[in-house]
């Protein structure tokens, strides 16, 4: 595993060879750690459609298809399905390489068949899924990547990756009981990783050796090549996968039960099917201008992807400002989830008390 699912997919476009003057397609509606990993390389990303159920815009792509199109980036966005043997099939015609991005369905599939199991590549993230601090995967079926030679992350980084995963979970409120133990040591990491932090910073003004790491928000390209750290490659290791994917489904269908029939916004997916496990609840919001910044005033855990490439894809432009991200993460708890769907409840308009008693979740 490497050290991000930014950096899987740098890795994936440096063994397909991918350069300056080539494009790679990709979603409009999109993050920019999407992004910045195409500029990397010096190709150049051509924005494609995608439609009101993200999935892509397959005419789009055909129709955006030049002689120096080399490859497609496809992401299962929040965990749902593409109609990837269709874009399969479209890739294979044009002889353009297929990278899956499962950034968002590191667990999960379609009709039986995994997702990462289409492309010549697929990408992974996991911390999107693990409470780990770092963390990619790549895979390929026509590439051989098992003898890459990557960076193994050094003792001291091991250290700071190990009080990061605490120090993230005591911002959440986590371990509670631990924060009197950890409090002094994660103070101390953070003053001596401040202090290297200036002085490595320091030695390149002075050596004029800027680091090209200044260029990008996701993409290191100093560190690409580096191994995900050990403390989080064993969280990945010992943690409940089906719990994980158990409790994901469970928290996205409690909050779409509840929110499914409230004014001024609607989740985007009703339903789940048994192989679908979610990253996050897509919700429309109908007003974003009158109710965005009053849920986010309120403290309600919501994201949208206001970078998007704005003027190439309506749906994009749309989806820029109206859908939110809401969370179902698996350590969400009864009282948390409660807690936000109280608080868009109230904000959006619906003032009735539900009975949650009646909205039990079979899975």
């Amino acid at each position: 595993m490497i050290s991000s699912g930014t950096h899987a997919f740098a890795l994936a476009l440096q063994l397909a060879e991918i350069a300056s003057g080539d494009e790679v397609l990709v979603p409009a509606f999109n993050c920019p750690s999407m992004i910045e990993p195409i500029y990397w390389t010096t190709a150049k990303p051509v924005y494609i459609k995608i439609k009101h159920d993200l999935t892509l815009d397959l005419d789009d792509i055909e129709k955006k298809i030049t002689t120096k199109s080399k490859a497609i980036l496809a992401p299962y966005f929040f965990g749902f399905p593409q109609k990837m043997k269709a874009l399969k099939a479209l890739c294979d015609a044009y002889n353009i390489l297929l990278i899956e991005d499962c950034a968002h369905a590191y667990f999960g599939g379609t009709k039986g068949e995994p997702f990462g199991s289409y492309g010549d590549f697929a990408i992974a993230s996991a911390r999107k899924f693990f409470p780990c601090n770092d963390g990619g995967a790549l895979i390929s079926s026509t590439k051989e990547i098992c003898n890459i030679k990557l960076v193994e992350s050094h003792f001291g980084e091991n250290i700071k990756c190990l009080f990061n995963i605490f120090e993230e979970a005591l911002e959440y409120k986590r371990f509670p009981y631990a924060r009197y133990f950890i409090r002094i040591p994660i103070q101390m990491k953070n003053i001596i990783w401040g202090k290297l932090k200036t002085r490595r910073q320091r030695q390149e003004s002075c050596d004029g050796s800027s680091s090209t790491q200044e260029h990008f928000v996701y993409m290191c390209p100093d560190t690409y090549m580096k191994k995900i750290s050990l403390p989080s490659k064993l969280v990945i290791h010992f943690a409940d996968k089906n719990r994980i994917i158990c409790k994901r489904r469970t928290n996205y269908k409690k909050i779409v039960q509840e929110l499914c029939n409230i004014p001024n916004g609607k989740p985007l997916f009703m339903e789940l099917t048994d192989d679908i496990v979610p990253y996050m609840v897509p919700f429309i919001l109908e007003k974003p201008h009158l109710h965005f910044n009053k849920l986010k005033m309120e403290g309600v855990p919501i994201w949208r992807w206001e970078e998007s490439a704005i003027g190439y894809c309506a749906n994009t432009d749309n989806y820029a400002f109206n859908l939110l991200q809401l969370p179902c993460h698996q350590e969400l708890t009864h009282q948390e989830i409660t807690w936000m769907i109280d608080k868009i409840k109230k904000i959006l308009g619906n003032n009735i008390n539900s009975n949650r008693g009646s909205h039990a979740v079979d899975m």
